[in-house]
């Protein structure tokens, strides 16, 4: 990882309210949700509501490519609730 200083001016629009896919992993049992028009702090704070004991939740931003169609950039992979904070787990696929 090579971070390098940009000027923030360089893009020409923002969006706070996405799209997300969520994943919840209870140990095996997965589930899948999207949750549309929302910002990413409150969809983590709601798969971390959803986590059971030992269980772990993935968020990708879902979006649309005009040459390949939708698709999921990943964000948070295999995390865990920890004292109210997310807390890295060990990675798995998805």
């Amino acid at each position: 990882m090579e971070p390098r200083p940009v000027d923030e001016r360089d893009t020409r629009w923002e969006q706070t309210q996405l799209d997300f896919r969520v994943i919840i992993d209870d140990q095996g049992r997965r589930e899948a949700y999207d949750v549309d028009s929302s910002p990413f702090d409150d969809v983590v704070a709601w798969a971390e509501r959803r986590l059971g004991t030992g269980a772990m939740f993935s968020v990708a931003l879902r979006t649309f490519s005009d040459t390949d169609g939708p698709g999921l950039l990943w964000l948070v992979v295999d995390a865990a609730q920890g004292r109210g904070t997310v807390a890295p787990a060990p990675r798995s696929a998805i």
